[in-house]
């Protein structure tokens, strides 16, 4: 309640001291889609970057896991798709698409939810900005 909009009210304070232009702002929503689920998960199409059902199924698995055991991610999307890809060809794959979808998510493109990549409250548990190098929030008050 009460509490909740102070810290809210205080936070917008210490970001405006920082810089960040007060128009950005939006009202307090709660936590977007499930917990412990990157939104990433159903909301790729939201970013506006038309990609093939497997490289949107790519994003979703490294949204979850991150980059790495391209393995795995290959007989995922080969069972699912009756491709016939090694974990070479998925791992250049992503390298094709992360600077699309780093630029999107750079760009702050906002959601249905209302929020862009950057302010997204499942931002912590989604690990495609991890892959992505994409600044957060927190990186810009550090500087």
């Amino acid at each position: 309640g009460s509490e909740r909009l102070s810290q809210v009210n205080t936070l917008k304070q210490d970001l405006v001291l920082f810089g960040v232009r007060e128009e950005l702002f939006s009202e307090p929503r709660e936590r977007c889609g499930e917990e412990d689920i990157p939104c990433s998960t159903g909301r790729i199409q939201e970013l506006g970057i038309k990609l093939s059902d497997q490289d949107s199924d790519l994003l979703v698995m490294i949204s979850k896991t991150g980059t790495g055991n391209w393995q795995q991610k290959a007989e995922e999307l080969n069972k699912k798709y009756g491709l016939e890809v090694d974990s070479e060809s998925i791992k250049k794959r992503w390298e094709v698409i992360r600077p699309i979808v780093k630029s999107k998510v750079e760009s702050k493109t906002e959601m249905k939810c209302g929020h862009s990549c950057f302010t997204c409250p499942t931002r912590h548990d989604c690990k495609l900005h991890d892959e992505l190098d994409a600044p957060d929030i927190e990186d810009l008050l550090a500087t």
